[in-house]
C-alpha cells in the first residue's frame, strides 16, 4: 500500500538531482542527497511507529485468519515492514543512479534482484519449513542486498552520496512541497481506479469486477512497456531546462512524444482489433464485457502515456502545484460522474468512456499549462509537428489493420501478420512523414552510435 510513496520520493529526488547536475552545482547535489536522506529517515520512523502500533492489532483482532496461522501472519508483517524500510532508504541512492543516467548500474541491480527472487521461489520447493514465513524473510534479505548494492555504488561513483549536516531549510521545504503535490496526483489516480472498481462491483457484481481486473492488467503491461524509456528520458530533459538549453529540450520533448505515440500505435492497433482472439488465447475463454473493457482501457492507457513528456517539462519548471490542481480536477470528477451514470442505469463500460473523456480533457489542460509555464515551446509545433502527422499515420495504419482483420481467419498467425504489417507501416511513415529533418539526424546519430558500439564489441 505504501510502495507508491517510494516512487513519488524517488521521482522528486531525481528531479532535484537532475536540475543540480544541469547547473553543475556540486554543493547543491550534496545538499539534495543529505536532505532526501533526512526526509526518508523521518518518514521511515513514522511508518515503523504506525506499523508497529496498529499492524499487529489489526492482524490479530480485525483480519479473519485461522489461529494456527497467526504467527505466520505476524512474521510476514514484520518482514514486509522491514523490506519496505530498506526499499525506502535506498531511494536517495537509486535516484542518484538514474539522475546521473547510469542505467547500466540500474539494470544490473534490477536483474540481480529478479534472479534472487526467482531463486527464492525455487528454493521453497526444497524446504520443509513454513514456506510463507521463509519466502517473506527471503524477500527481506533480497531487499537488504539491493539496498546495500545501491549504497555501495552510490558512495563509490558519486561524490555527493555522503551524508553531512544539511542546513538548507528552503531546499527541504521545496522537496517536501514537490513530493506532496506529486502524492496528490498519485492518490487522485489511485482513488479513481479503486473507487470505480468498487462501484462496478456494487452495481454489476463479481463477474464485471473480474473483467475489470483483467483490463487493468493490460493497462499495467502497457505502462510497464513505456516506463523504461520514460525513466531514461526524464533526467536529460530536466538537465536541459537547468542549463537553459531550451532548443535541445524541445527536441527531446518532441522526440519523446513521437516515440511514445508510434511505439504504442504498433502495439495498440493489433490489440484493439484482435482483442477477442488475444483474450481467448490468454484465458481460454472470453466474454463481450471483458473484450469491451479491454479495448477501452487500451485507448485510455494510450492517451495517459502521452501525458508523461508534458509532465516532465512542468516538473522541470517546478510549477507542479498549479499543474496538479488544474489537471487532477478531471481525475477526481471521474468518480462522481461514474456513480451518477451507474445510478441512472448506464452499462458498466460507461466508466471507461468517462475515464477516456476525462483524460482527454486533462491532456488539453496539460498543454495549456505547458504553454503557460514553459513559453519556450510553441504550441503550434505540437499541432503541426506532432498531431497532424500522427493522425494521418494512425488513420492509414488502422485502415491496413482493419482490412486484414476483416479478410484473415482468426488465430495467432493473423495477430502476428497484423502486428508485423502495422510495425512496417508505422515505421516507414514515421521516418518519412512523422520526423523532422533535425529529428532524423538525431535518430541517425543514435543508430550510428549503436552500430559503432556493436562493431567495437565484435
Amino acid at each position: 500500500m505504501f510502495s507508491f510513496i517510494t516512487t513519488i520520493l524517488s521521482t522528486s529526488t531525481q528531479r532535484y538531482y537532475s536540475f543540480a547536475l544541469g547547473k553543475n552545482d556540486t554543493n547543491e547535489l550534496k545538499e539534495i542527497f543529505t536532505t532526501s536522506i533526512q526526509i526518508n529517515f523521518f518518514l521511515s520512523l513514522t511508518i515503523i511507529l504506525i506499523g508497529e502500533l496498529f499492524g499487529p492489532w489489526f492482524i490479530n483482532h480485525s483480519l479473519k485468519i485461522p489461529s494456527d496461522r497467526l504467527f505466520a501472519a505476524n512474521s510476514i508483517f514484520q518482514a514486509t515492514l522491514l523490506s519496505f524500510i530498506f526499499m525506502f532508504m535506498q531511494t536517495p541512492y537509486s535516484a542518484a543512479v538514474i539522475a546521473h543516467e547510469k542505467m547500466g548500474i540500474f539494470a544490473i541491480i534490477s536483474t540481480l534482484s529478479s534472479i534472487f527472487k526467482l531463486g527464492a521461489a525455487i528454493f521453497l520447493s526444497y524446504s520443509s519449513t513454513d514456506k510463507l514465513i521463509l519466502y517473506g524473510w527471503l524477500l527481506t534479505i533480497i531487499s537488504f542486498l539491493e539496498f546495500t548494492l545501491y549504497i555501495k555504488n552510490g558512495r563509490k561513483k558519486f561524490p555527493e552520496c555522503k551524508y553531512h549536516k544539511a542546513k538548507n531549510k528552503k531546499l527541504r521545504n521545496s522537496i517536501i512541497s514537490f513530493s506532496s503535490w506529486a502524492l496528490f496526483s498519485s492518490l487522485a489516480g489511485l482513488s479513481m481506479y479503486q473507487v470505480n472498481t468498487i462501484l462496478i462491483n456494487i452495481f454489476f457484481g463479481p463477474l464485471a469486477s473480474a473483467a475489470r481486473a483483467i483490463s487493468l492488467q493490460i493497462n499495467t503491461v502497457l505502462s510497464s512497456f513505456c516506463s523504461s524509456f520514460l525513466l531514461s528520458i526524464r533526467p536529460p530533459m530536466i538537465k536541459c531546462y537547468a542549463e537553459k538549453n531550451y532548443e535541445h529540450l524541445n527536441i527531446l520533448f518532441e522526440l519523446s512524444n513521437k516515440f511514445l505515440f508510434y511505439c504504442l500505435l504498433i502495439i495498440c492497433i493489433p490489440l484493439c482489433f484482435e482483442m477477442d482472439t488475444i483474450i481467448k488465447l490468454w484465458l481460454n475463454s472470453s466474454d463481450k464485457q471483458t473484450i469491451i473493457f479491454s479495448r477501452l482501457i487500451v485507448i485510455y492507457s494510450f492517451i495517459l502515456q502521452l501525458n508523461n513528456p508534458i509532465s516532465y517539462v512542468i516538473q522541470a519548471t517546478e510549477k507542479i502545484k498549479q499543474y496538479s490542481m488544474y489537471v487532477e480536477i478531471f481525475t477526481l470528477l471521474c468518480m462522481p460522474i461514474t456513480y451518477i451514470c451507474f445510478k441512472t442505469g448506464f452499462p458498466a463500460y460507461t466508466t471507461y468512456i468517462i475515464m477516456i473523456v476525462c483524460i482527454s480533457f486533462s491532456h488539453i489542460v496539460r498543454l495549456i499549462c505547458l504553454h503557460k509555464y514553459y513559453p519556450h515551446y510553441k504550441f503550434s509545433n505540437y499541432i503541426f509537428s506532432f498531431c497532424f502527422p500522427a493522425i494521418i499515420i494512425f488513420l492509414i495504419s488502422s485502415s491496413i489493420a482493419f482490412f486484414l482483420h476483416i479478410h484473415l481467419t482468426a488465430g495467432l498467425l493473423k495477430i502476428l501478420i497484423i502486428l508485423f504489417l502495422t510495425l512496417c507501416s508505422v515505421f516507414i511513415m514515421c521516418y518519412f512523414f512523422g520526423l523532422s529533418n533535425t529529428e532524423k539526424k538525431y535518430v541517425s546519430n543514435i543508430i550510428f552510435y549503436l552500430k559503432k558500439k556493436v562493431s567495437y564489441v565484435h
